[in-house]
């Protein structure tokens, strides 16, 4: 395995993509604060594109970890999470348990000295 890793691809920016300058430099400052960021609103109105846009410069930055999940449905936030646990060997993840390899990963992001970023695009319920 080598680092850095993005075990899903971080979709593409739109052509007509409008940088939005102000909110990043909020999440910079959550990020600085090790603090989570939620960005919600209506339908269409960007934020998918404003995650992909961080995520490509968190790539480019050398985070050593991006890791964008598809989180409209929990089960997939579940079998992603018990993947990369695997991939980054986090202990106690044996692979013969989904929901114990997936906390794995969340506990080895809670201690992990690598620097990461977990995109939970399209969730309904945090």
């Amino acid at each position: 395995m080598r680092w850095p890793l993005q075990p899903h691809p971080v979709p593409a920016l739109a052509s007509a993509f409008q940088d939005r300058t102000p909110l990043c430099g909020r999440i910079d400052r959550a990020r600085a604060e090790h603090a989570s960021v939620v960005l919600s609103g209506g339908g269409g109105t960007g934020k998918s594109q404003l995650a992909a846009a961080y995520a490509h410069r968190a790539l480019a930055d050398g985070v050593e970890l991006v890791l964008w999940v598809d989180a409209a449905d929990t089960e997939q936030v579940i079998t992603t999470y018990a993947s990369t646990a695997r991939l980054v060997a986090a202990p106690g993840a044996a692979g013969s348990d989904i929901e114990e390899d997936a906390r794995a990963f969340v506990n080895w992001l809670a201690t992990t000295p690598r620097s990461w970023l977990v995109v939970l695009d399209d969730i309904t319920d945090p």
